[in-house]
């Protein structure tokens, strides 16, 4: 896929629009899927995840065979834990385009999340293949933590190797460059978290901050789970929990082994 191509799709997942002036578009054209596709966007953003998924499947009504709205609902799962369905759904995105690797990509993450992690390697090195190097930090991050659900640190340690830390990423990958950076030992743990060069170098939108936080605190989690260090990891899993109720990945991800081990109820 060209890089005009890989830009569009970029630009799908960022681009923000209100419900209301797709609403109007739709007046015009009433089966357009993209439109649908990006109304489901709108409405999720400003009326949570399920009314997103309702906009979607009304969307796939006219357009049942649409890769980016099966791939639309089946993402706004994976905020509602709803791991298989996003799998399904983004199954289907894929069979009908499987040059996307945003497709790919996000069922790695949810077969991660399920706890599916050699599906989930599988998926993110298929990304890795059909990217290039400054897409490539979220796909080596997730394979690192994938081998480290699977309790095996060498291939952990040996896919860092798959990407150099002077490459630069697109601004909405920072956390993870940061994250690998941690991991590889080029910056430290106490260096890592700092708001002012989270806010320098982040997407300029509203609460990007704070998710770029939690998505650093918990790679702060996997790099002390990393190196042995369990007492650290506990704290920082328990820090995690103490968030606000978030779609973030590193959210659901921290919760969910925070409970595996009996940190929370």
């Amino acid at each position: 896929m060209n890089k005009k191509k890989k830009d569009e799709h970029r630009n799908l997942l960022l681009t923000s629009y209100t419900a209301a002036e797709i609403r109007k578009q739709l007046e015009d054209d009433a089966e357009d899927p993209m439109l649908w596709y990006k109304l489901g966007n709108a409405v999720s953003d400003e009326e949570g995840a399920e009314a997103g998924i309702e906009i979607y499947s009304q969307g796939l009504l006219y357009n049942p065979f649409d890769a980016w709205l099966h791939f639309g609902r089946g993402r706004k799962n994976i905020g509602l834990l709803r791991f298989e369905r996003c799998i399904a759904d983004v199954n289907l995105a894929i069979r009908f385009h499987p040059e996307v690797w945003n497709f790919w990509y996000y069922r790695a993450v949810a077969n991660n999340l399920a706890g599916n992690s050699q599906a989930a390697v599988d998926d993110f090195m298929h990304c890795f293949k059909l990217s290039t190097p400054e897409e490539q930090y979220p796909l080596v991050d997730w394979m690192f933590l994938s081998y480290l659900d699977m309790g095996d640190k060498q291939k952990a340690k040996e896919v860092l190797e798959l990407i150099d830390h002077n490459v630069m990423p697109p601004t909405m990958d920072y956390a993870y460059r940061r994250r690998v950076m941690l991991y590889k030992g080029v910056i430290t743990p106490e260096e890592f978290i700092d708001l002012e060069h989270i806010k320098a170098n982040t997407l300029d939108k509203p609460g990007r901050v704070d998710l770029e936080v939690q998505t650093l605190t918990f790679g702060l989690f996997a790099y002390y789970d990393y190196i042995g260090d369990t007492e650290k990891a506990n704290e920082v899993l328990l820090r995690i929990t103490t968030f606000p109720p978030s779609a973030a990945f590193g959210c659901l991800k921290g919760n969910a082994i925070a409970r595996k081990r009996g940190l929370i109820a």
